[in-house]
């Protein structure tokens, strides 16, 4: 992957041989990627997050399913960025909306996080397993745009539920043109 604005908001997450924890979001709380609960060893959810009524959500990829979500201001972009790159005469074969978004795209969001998620296991017929799934994330929605009721407890029973994160920036002056370097979950 290039020096892209994808691969420097990429923090990558490898569940090797572990079960996967659900991630949330650091500012909404919401359930961003599915994972298992800890404490009943159970899936966090049934089925699949209503990924537009979270609003920091720019897109939800699978390397088995593709883009399950895709933020439509963000589906413009990909589309004008395939656009300019088949004029300038690159291959359009090399030209699916993952591959824009990652290599092609800048910026992704004011203040974006994109997790990669890969899990790994044994297959039924006992060969290696591997699955990756991508969530996008732009930190720098307004606080007016969330809703208080998700804000902080997203369905759990009180605080000590979640897991709580702090977003460590190396520009602390404009972080609006820098994204965070670690994510650090206390």
């Amino acid at each position: 992957m290039t020096d892209s604005a994808f691969s420097k908001a990429l923090i990558t997450i490898d569940w090797e041989d572990a079960d996967p924890r659900a991630i949330r979001c650091p500012v909404t709380g919401a359930i961003v990627a599915a994972g298992y609960d800890p404490a009943t060893g159970e899936f966090t959810y049934d089925e699949e997050p209503k990924w537009g009524e979270i609003p920091t959500v720019l897109f939800h990829h699978t390397d088995e399913g593709g883009f399950e979500f895709v933020r439509p201001d963000l589906q413009a972009k990909i589309d004008q960025a395939r656009h300019d790159l088949l004029a300038a005469g690159e291959d359009e074969d090399e030209l699916d909306d993952f591959n824009i978004l990652a290599e092609h795209l800048d910026p992704i969001g004011k203040v974006p996080l994109v997790f990669e998620i890969v899990t790994q296991g044994m297959a039924y017929g006992g060969g290696p397993l591997t699955s990756t799934v991508y969530v996008g994330l732009d930190l720098a929605v307004a606080s007016s745009e969330l809703p208080t009721s998700r804000l902080i407890f997203d369905g759990a029973e009180d605080a000590s539920e979640l897991a709580t994160a702090r977003l460590i920036f190396d520009d602390a002056e404009d972080t609006s043109k820098s994204p965070p370097s670690r994510l650090i979950f206390d």
